[in-house]
């Protein structure tokens, strides 16, 4: 051995045997279990790196005093062999805190869970923006990161729609504290909320991110990133990954995120796609279409932005209109690459705008998974208020779902439609009332829309009809779907006062007032209808005049149900009469002969319709419409229960509006007809019948008798006298030809009385 090598042993031994370097080895090992067992049970990462740093520390002095304790050759106090004693007992002391510590280690991901406690449920708080070019960042960032972090493992993000109301609602209109936001992340039901900062000197931005438990108010993950403006993506996505670094427990990697593969590369498009978030929440439709037709014009594969803008499209114009369909559907070509989640309902979506019913089951799966995403609850909602008549959906169940979202988030403006409409349908004003006041805050100028539909269901007739005209005329007139429900909302006033004068008068306000010339039709042919609903054929005929001239198939939609019923006598729509006659061989128009043929009860004249129905490659030609009339035939052979089951399976195929075209709505009412005649499926029928008058209360005189003989068979004897005695009032100026069928309701209405008295 050398003279080097034996100084350098001999160095080494007596740093092992100074007592300094012994605790420094000892202190080492369980400085490394310390910091697991601080990891384990959960401290926050700042306390987690204190705490290092200062063993670290520590570790760096006794090293350090023991080095300079063997240079200056001091010799220790004990023997040479208790010395070795002590310090092999000092390795196996340290060697056996390492094999804790590294077992902590390698247990930590199977005995605790993968994210910080807290970091499970994140709601990402608007940032504070400073400086050009980032003000949309401020709420932009709630959107972007929620995206973002949302389904990374187990980690879930609060919608950003729940989290920003709740932050409204706490802030007050004013500015918000730490306290304030951590309250927030509690009302939302979030274990932690992400908060921060954007700074832009306009050739740098800078973001910087914390994030608080909201129980504890203590920081789990930080972070901080500063870039180009033109690079604010990579700035997120650099961001989202500092923090998941902090909060990431398990042993797997990090997954990728990305946001350009959430929304879009494109700077231009990404801007556009937030400024018209901020216009949707808002209910500012015009300028959200014009913000997310901005945004795809940048990006044509932007898939959330197309998702917007059909959303924006079926507000601005109605459920399955041609733009809605083309960017639902845009937005499914493109959603690949998302995150499941914005993909899930993206789906859902387009199915809703195409009313197809398996919507209602996509939507169920998705807010189960995530009960707080305020559209997903919406869109389930909408979706079962407009399949309601096709699936027997009872008025209860479609409040329920209005009335959740209005609890997650009462600033949700397209809620109110719905609630205020169902308010309406349900003849409480109180209820009205004070959601027309909440949403008075939101949109002043929709709620003075249904003000005047308020005013039409409850107020003085005379002031009811000149607030609607005045409506009507405004600068800016009510989109088509409101000047819808205020047509609506006149039909159940005229219905449920009895009051046809008045529905009369609506009418030819709303056709007077309106510069659409379809809307117009659209009045004059109700106004054709809600005579008829009221058993006056003869001013039906008269009414439905204007329509006739311009083209006999304009009032031929409008009175085909008298003419079918044979409520109209056969000098009354001859017009209409000798038109079907024509189209007798056309195969658009053989669902409807042949509907009229099963109703005479002609089978072998519905037979050949359906066979030329077949052969119908038209646009609005469907062969589930044929499978459906074929289901009724089924019955009027002889097989009722398997016809109405063809029949309700080839409707609930064909599914809701806007599918519904044609016959469809017709061969729903004798569905529900049809099953009240069978034990086994009266009470379905039931729930349809009832669903559709809901809605539609015209239908109301065709259905009264078949509904009150269910109503009889099911035991329900006084809403069948309810229903007669309804009906004689409707039709007490009913024309004298009306009165054999006038006669037979109040015979069966004296029965019931009778019945009931004895």
């Amino acid at each position: 051995m050398s003279d080097e090598q034996r100084t350098q042993s001999e160095f080494w031994s007596r740093l092992r045997a100074h007592p300094a370097f012994q605790a420094a080895v000892v202190f080492a090992g369980g400085s490394w279990l310390a910091l697991q067992a601080a990891d384990v049970f959960g401290l926050a990462t700042d306390t987690v790196r204190v705490l290092g740093g200062l063993l670290v520390a520590v570790l760096v002095l006794l090293v350090g005093f023991s080095l300079f304790a063997v240079l200056r050759h001091d010799r220790p106090a004990v023997s040479v062999s208790v010395a070795r004693v002590r310090a092999r007992t000092a390795g196996l002391i340290a060697a056996a805190l390492l094999v804790l510590g590294t077992g902590a280690w390698f247990a930590r991901p199977y005995v605790m869970p993968p994210l910080r406690p807290g970091a499970e449920v994140i709601a990402v708080l608007p940032f504070n923006a400073t400086g050009p070019g980032v003000e949309l960042l401020g709420e932009g960032l709630v959107d972007l990161l929620s995206a973002n972090l949302n389904e990374v493992g187990l980690l879930r993000t609060i919608n950003p729609r729940t989290t920003l109301h709740q932050f409204d609602e706490v802030a007050g209109g004013g500015s918000i504290d730490l306290a304030g936001q951590l309250r927030v992340g509690r009302n939302v039901g979030a274990g932690s909320v992400l908060i921060g900062s954007v700074f832009s000197t306009g050739s740098e931005v800078r973001i910087t991110a914390e994030l608080y438990a909201t129980e504890s108010g203590s920081i789990i993950a930080k972070a901080q990133e500063s870039g180009r403006p033109d690079s604010v993506l990579a700035l997120v996505d650099q961001l989202s990954i500092e923090l998941m670094q902090d909060i990431w427990r398990a042993r797997a990697p990090l997954p990728a995120l990305r946001v350009s593969a959430i929304t879009s590369t494109s700077i231009p498009a990404i801007k556009a796609y937030l400024r018209g978030e901020q216009f949707y929440r808002r209910v500012l439709w015009d300028s959200a279409a014009a913000a997310f037709e901005e945004a795809v014009t940048h990006d044509s594969t932007f898939a959330l932005a197309h998702f917007r803008l059909g959303e924006t499209f079926g507000w601005r114009e109605s459920l399955g209109s041609a733009q809605a369909q083309e960017h639902s559907d845009r937005a499914a070509r493109f959603a690949e690459r998302l995150p499941a989640r914005e993909r899930a309902l993206i789906v859902a979506h387009q199915l809703h705008e195409q009313g197809r019913v398996e919507a209602i089951d996509s939507l169920q799966t998705y807010v189960s998974r995530f009960p707080d995403d305020v559209a997903g609850h919406y869109l389930l909602a909408d979706a079962r208020f407009h399949a309601g008549d096709l699936l027997g959906i009872e008025l209860p169940a479609l409040l329920d779902g209005f009335e959740r979202v209005h609890e997650l988030d009462p600033s949700f403006a397209p809620n109110y439609a719905h609630l205020i409409e169902l308010a309406i349908l349900v003849d409480d004003s109180a209820r009205f009332h004070g959601f027309l006041a909440d949403y008075r805050e939101i949109s002043a100028g929709e709620a003075e829309m249904y003000e005047a539909a308020g005013r039409i269901r409850w107020g003085a007739p005379d002031s009811a009809l000149a607030l609607l005209g005045r409506v009507l005329r405004a600068e800016t007139p009510p989109r088509p779907p409101v000047i819808g429900r205020l047509s609506t909302t006149s039909t159940l006033r005229t219905f449920a006062e009895t009051d046809l004068e008045f529905g009369l008068a609506a009418l030819d306000t709303l056709a007077a007032a309106t510069a659409s010339t379809q809307l117009r039709n659209a009045a004059i042919g109700s106004k054709t209808t809600l005579l008829g609903s009221f058993g006056r054929m003869d001013d039906a005929d008269r009414a439905a005049e204007p329509l006739r001239a311009q083209n006999v198939n304009l009032s031929l939609n409008f009175s085909l149900p008298f003419i079918f019923s044979g409520y109209a006598p056969d000098e009354l729509f001859a017009a209409e009469r000798r038109a079907l006659i024509d189209a007798a061989e056309r195969p658009s128009a053989a669902y409807w002969l042949a509907i009229r043929a099963l109703m005479l009860g002609d089978t072998a004249a519905a037979r050949r319709h359906i066979a030329v129905a077949r052969t119908d490659t038209s646009q609005s030609g469907n062969p589930l419409m044929v499978d459906a009339v074929e289901g009724w035939l089924t019955v009027a052979r002889g097989d009722t229960l398997g016809g109405i089951r063809a029949l309700k399976t080839a409707l609930l195929e064909l599914g809701y509006e806007p599918r519904v075209l044609g016959p469809s709505s017709s061969l729903r009412v004798a569905l529900a007809i049809l099953q009240l005649t069978q034990p086994a499926t009266r009470t379905e029928g039931i729930r349809r019948l009832e669903a559709r008058l809901l809605q539609d209360p015209g239908a109301f005189p065709y259905v009264a008798a078949p509904l009150a003989e269910a109503y009889i068979a099911d035991g329900r004897t006084q809403d069948a006298i309810l229903l007669y005695q309804r009906f004689l009032e409707l039709w007490q100026d009913a024309d004298p030809g009306q009165q054999p069928r006038v006669d037979a309701a109040r015979a069966a209405l004296e029965r019931l009385v009778g019945e009931r008295a004895s």
